[in-house]
């Protein structure tokens, strides 16, 4: 999945002729096609100081990898003239321990020739700083390349991705809870200057709005995009999302099927339009295939739905069965590794829209379509499972309740009282509940016995 850019913090004396070559660098690095993004401190790292800006240790955090420019400072004078500026000793030092231990690289010491190191390090391996802007993004480019292992990909909105996958970090940690995951969501998507970059990053995790309790997270990130958002393929991307939104957490969700009124579902039909429309008017082929998955899949779903099937006729089943299999086609071939999110979702709702009876039958292999949607379905989510991947326990209860969901499903369908789905789901969820994890037992039997419809529905 798309993270952040590299941050490359500068650490400089503010001002100094060696920090705008630094990040002049920086940006023509980024302009060769490297995702790098420069950050710094400007007149807020007061070292020895306990008034330090929180800003000042976030931004030091984030970063991956820093270029400590040995600028002397221009206060200090007589036998202490030439050492470098205590606020970029104290941000190295920092750095040291944030990103030090990791990798011996991680920290660039760039050394003027006038600049004194001191006595007491002379061990201490620096750069000698290049002498124009020429130079230092060639050294720079070098050790990105040679070093970091960096591709110059380009911009990924314009430089469309031949793939996708779940790494760790991705989801998040361990020990977050609910509001730690959407900080992190939020944070790293702060750290990226690209707005379109920002929109593949909310597409890519967009389904994590059915988890969530606060329906306003994505909302308010998408309407700030919105007034940042300078051409036109990026504000009908970000509408489109505005449109899905709307299916997963709308206001017609609070209510029973029976409760919606006309008005009701005559808005949930107008959002369909909408992102038929802007479906049409999206050149997929130009972009990144995320896009057409998300798009593609929540069209389906809005077809599939019996709320709006009088506004719809008679072909709505074949029509949302086409753009299931659209994405799924797409997905199939750009999701890669044990962990393909979308590609569990969208078999999970070919499954619920060939088991709906809205003339499914008359889908051609219908039977062939139910009985592989049904199985990868339930392979996705056990992958989701079983893989090596650290991700919060709320997220890892929320998926093995999508996995009883769908090994309930198959069993229901093929077996009834009896068969292996049967035997295996009856063992399968008699394990987990004697499992270490049964502490947590309470929250998945709840999630299961009051929420089969919201998981299996609102992907």
């Amino acid at each position: 999945m798309l993270r952040p850019p590299l941050c490359v913090f500068i650490a400089h004396r503010t001002g100094s002729p060696e920090f705008m070559m630094a990040e002049a660098a920086v940006r023509e690095c980024k302009r060769r096609g490297f995702r790098v993004q420069p950050i710094f401190i400007n007149n807020e790292s007061v070292p020895f100081s306990t008034n330090v800006s929180e800003k000042v240790f976030r931004e030091l955090e984030r970063s991956k990898i820093a270029l400590v420019l040995l600028s002397k400072d221009k206060k200090i004078s007589g036998i202490f003239s030439g050492v470098p500026s205590l606020a970029v000793v104290f941000e190295w030092g920092y750095l040291s321990s944030v990103i030090g231990e990791d990798r011996h690289d991680a920290i660039q010491i760039l050394k003027p020739g006038r600049v004194l190191r001191g006595r007491n390090l002379p061990e201490i391996k620096t750069v000698e700083m290049p002498k124009d802007l020429k130079t230092f993004t060639e050294w720079l480019e070098s050790y990105l390349r040679n070093q970091r292992k960096l591709k110059a990909v380009g911009n990924l909105f314009e430089n469309i991705r031949k793939e996708t996958f779940v790494q760790a970090g991705d989801i998040g940690s361990v020990k977050m809870t609910e509001e730690d995951l959407m900080i992190f969501f939020r944070d790293e998507m702060s750290s990226m200057e690209d707005v379109n970059e920002i929109i593949i990053y909310i597409y890519e995790r967009i389904f994590f709005d059915v988890y969530f309790d606060d329906k306003n997270f994505w909302r308010n990130v998408i309407r700030d995009l919105l007034e940042r958002a300078a051409d036109e393929t990026s504000k009908a991307l970000l509408m489109a999302l505005q449109l899905v939104l709307q299916y997963t957490s709308g206001s017609w969700r609070q209510k029973k099927v029976e409760n919606l009124t006309k008005n009701d579902k005559t808005n949930l039909f107008n959002s369909y339009v909408e992102l038929c429309s802007l479906e049409n008017q999206i050149e997929f082929k130009n972009i990144d295939p995320i896009f057409a998955i998300v798009i593609k899949n929540y069209i389906g779903l809005f077809l599939s739905r019996p709320e709006i099937a009088d506004f719809l006729g008679d072909d709505r089943t074949l029509a949302a069965f086409e753009h299931f299999r659209e994405a799924e086609e797409i997905s199939s071939v750009f999701e890669v590794g044990p962990i393909r999110f979308w590609q569990g979702f969208i078999h999970a709702n070919i499954a619920s829209l060939l088991m709906s009876g809205n003339n499914s039958s008359e889908i051609p292999e219908y039977r062939s379509y139910l009985n592989w949607s049904l199985v990868a379905a339930r392979d996705a989510r056990r992958n989701w499972l079983e893989a090596e991947m650290p991700m919060p326990h709320f997220l890892r209860d929320i998926f093995q309740t999508e996995y009883f969901s769908a090994l309930q499903r198959l069993s229901s369908i093929y077996d009834g009282d009896g068969g292996i789905f049967k035997q295996s789901y009856d063992n399968e969820f008699g394990a987990w509940k004697e499992s270490s994890q049964a502490s947590r037992f309470k929250r998945v039997r709840d999630l299961f016995e009051n929420s089969l419809q919201k998981f299996n529905d609102l992907k």
